[in-house]
């Protein structure tokens, strides 16, 4: 039984488990009695609800247990009665194919006759349909929640949908009027060195049309990234990774520069395409950018290490930032999971990329760099 599931189940004890407890020591007129969870990977188990606590009951169970006779008779998914100068009878509980405990109850005088020893399993039974029913209503609950995660990922997803729109909009807008702006400049430029006005002043009007022209590259950047049809978003396509790695990197490539992370790419020769959603795998690849880019606030170096590894294609983000713990590393795409420093860590949206990768039959990971830093994977299949 996993830890969580114990923690769920601890707070089952309640007047519902007492009253099953009571009702055995009613109609067999045992000692004590009581349930108990296994703890498989410690191969060790803990007292759920025991009904007295003034007896040796809990130190026989545990006697039994070390010499390993309980064990060995628990794998055979019957009761058993056990003991000679005190007798114990033993039933498992299950949870869905998974032993997760046993039913005890223990007699110093008479034992259990067959009628009782029937009751007993009855009750058993009772017991483990108990505990099922709460570690179903566990399962349910942590769905809702996941559905819950995951709506709240995909709405800034929606909404980043609805800005996009807008940004092809806005840069349709801003565009025309800067195209004036850019043409007059050159213009005006061309008369002025024809003219033989000072040159400082037609310095100043080159730099008017340079940053013109990098406004305008800007903006057909933003349009470009922003073009989504929907016929778009459910195609796929053979993408070429590496061509779609450099596309992607001139969306954050002033960033970088400002922050002082230095990019390098380095990737085999002849690499075969992968077939996908070249808007969506985009995406995640922006996605990686971001978070590389959080990582290293001080500056550093992003390492794009792509290869073809058996049937997929590998790309490993490399970055010298700080480190992820490895106790959240089995967590950074575990919805359920996401504590306030991954959130922070992380860009938003992160979760649904790694779905992207899992519909596009793919693998997202991540691992510890051993100088510093951490690697994220992603993985995808080869065009064969």
């Amino acid at each position: 039984m996993t830890k969580s599931n114990q923690k769920n189940i601890d707070k089952t004890k309640d007047h519902n488990l007492s009253f099953l407890l009571e009702v055995c020591g009613e109609i067999t007129k045992c000692d004590n009695c009581g349930v108990f969870l296994l703890d498989q990977e410690k191969n060790s188990f803990q007292p759920l609800l025991v009904q007295k606590t003034t007896n040796p009951f809990s130190q026989s169970i545990k006697s039994l247990w070390e010499k390993g006779a309980l064990a060995e008779k628990l794998k055979n998914k019957k009761p058993v009665v056990m003991g000679k100068d005190e007798t114990i009878f033993v039933a498992p509980l299950y949870m869905g194919d998974e032993l997760s405990g046993f039913f005890a109850s223990y007699y110093t005088a008479k034992p259990p006759d067959d009628t009782n020893q029937k009751k007993l399993f009855l009750l058993s039974q009772q017991i483990e349909a108990y505990l099922e029913n709460i570690r179903l209503n566990e399962w349910i609950k942590s769905k809702e929640k996941t559905q819950e995660t995951w709506h709240k990922e995909l709405l800034p997803m929606k909404k980043m949908a609805s800005v996009g729109e807008l940004t092809r909009d806005f840069a349709h807008d801003i565009n025309n009027p800067l195209q004036i702006v850019l043409g007059k400049a050159q213009i005006l430029a061309m008369r002025m060195k024809k003219e033989g006005i000072n040159k400082k002043y037609i310095e100043e009007m080159e730099s008017i049309e340079r940053n013109a022209q990098r406004i305008s590259c800007l903006i057909k950047k933003l349009s470009d990234f922003a073009k989504r049809s929907e016929d778009d978003l459910v195609s796929s396509s053979d993408v070429n990774l590496n061509h779609l790695l450099e596309r992607t990197f001139l969306l954050v490539k002033n960033r970088f520069k400002s922050k002082g992370i230095d990019f390098q790419i380095k990737s085999q020769e002849k690499l075969p395409s992968v077939k996908g959603n070249p808007s969506q795998l985009e995406q995640v690849l922006l996605d990686l950018f971001l978070n590389a880019q959080r990582s290293m606030p001080q500056g550093g170096t992003l390492t794009v290490n792509l290869k073809k590894e058996k049937d997929f294609l590998k790309l490993d983000f490399a970055d010298t930032g700080e480190k992820i713990s490895e106790e959240l590393l089995p967590k950074v795409f575990d919805p359920l999971y996401l504590n306030p420093d991954l959130k922070k860590r992380l860009p938003s949206g992160f979760l649904l990329s790694h779905q992207i990768v899992r519909d596009h039959k793919g693998k997202m990971e991540v691992l510890s760099n051993k100088d510093k830093g951490n690697i994220f994977r992603l993985k995808l299949p080869v065009i064969k």
